[in-house]
């Protein structure tokens, strides 16, 4: 019997083994891809203090053991956008064969330069609240300069093709179920959601969360925003209030023509609820289709209400899902 149960436990692992090789062979195949390997984690003190900005490495060190028994395997990509050689990663749930197809979520991550690098606790946070308990392809990117990326973070300038160019990636991709690609972000994700859908690139439907709508209002209300946008976006010094409205999914709501979930907390201190407000007002009056969650007294991260979030998000895909 104990012969049997070691004979078993090896074939199992051995299929496993072959299933993440299969993997990553097809990913290696999606033009575009110029590498990807098995994500391994990087050591807590290689990153720059801007990445783990609130992370403590014991924090950091608990995310990597979970990555560990997540339903997700992890591949590190480099891909190209535009001319640039930029970071991502793609995550494959670890028992899919080569025969299946699922839907794919492209989820944009939030913060700016390697602040907000996606991390594995980001990877564990998205994959749980944004791929209905497992059952869709990840892929997000970290954007161009980030992590050893080549270009440079424009806060919603040039590196929103990268969004576009992971999506591409992911349409081609041989385990996609082509019918079903859903568009996502969180924070500064969701404006470059909303910058994204603005291309009227081709999605079944996007979740948006904490998103900033309008970047002047983020002025006033967190003054060192402005000192980022002085930053990162170029030309600002000369024209700041057009590029600052180029960038503001309020300006321009008549152009956003998918079905859209927009998530956000009333006591919201980083990105004020005033921004769902705004946009939902404008969509209304252009008749768009969307829903708006609000989740009363929670804050960016929305910690409290993340079962529901879930829930309320898995709803809304299958509602999209074809």
């Amino acid at each position: 019997m104990k012969i049997m149960f070691v004979f078993i436990s090896i074939l199992v692992t051995s299929l496993f083994l072959q299933a993440q090789q299969t993997h990553l062979d097809l990913i290696l195949k999606v033009p575009g891809v110029i590498s990807a390997e098995k994500y391994v984690p990087e050591n807590f003190e290689s990153f720059p203090a801007e990445a783990v900005s609130g992370l403590t490495k014991e924090a950091y060190l608990n995310h990597v053991e979970l990555l560990k028994n997540s339903s997700y395997e992890f591949y590190s990509i480099i891909y190209i956008s535009d001319t640039f050689k930029v970071k991502g990663f793609i995550g494959v749930p670890r028992n899919l064969s080569a025969e299946q197809k699922l839907p794919a979520m492209v989820f944009n991550r939030g913060g700016n330069r390697e602040f907000g690098r996606v991390l594995p606790g980001i990877l564990l946070r998205d994959t749980r609240l944004f791929t209905n308990s497992g059952d869709y392809l990840f892929f997000t990117t970290q954007y161009r300069s980030v992590a050893g990326g080549e270009g440079k973070d424009e806060f919603g300038g040039a590196e929103v093709q990268d969004v576009v160019s992971l999506l591409k990636i992911a349409k081609q991709f041989t385990l996609t179920d082509t019918k079903n690609i859903f568009l996502g972000g969180w924070s500064r994700g969701a404006m470059m959601t909303y910058l994204t859908l603005k291309k009227q690139v081709t999605v079944n439907a996007a979740i948006l969360v904490a998103g900033p709508t309008d970047l002047i209002l983020s002025e006033k209300e967190r003054p060192e925003m402005a000192e980022v946008h002085n930053a990162l976006i170029p030309d600002i010094q000369n024209n700041r209030k057009a590029v600052l409205k180029e960038r503001s999914a309020n300006e321009w709501a008549d152009q956003l023509n998918v079905p859209m979930l927009i998530i956000h907390g009333t006591k919201d201190v980083r990105v004020s609820f005033h921004h769902a407000e705004l946009i939902t007002e404008n969509l209304k009056r252009f008749n768009k289709n969307f829903e708006l969650l609000v989740y009363p007294n929670e804050d960016h991260g929305l910690i409290n209400v993340r079962p529901d979030l879930k829930a309320r998000v898995s709803e809304f895909l299958n509602k999209y899902k074809k």
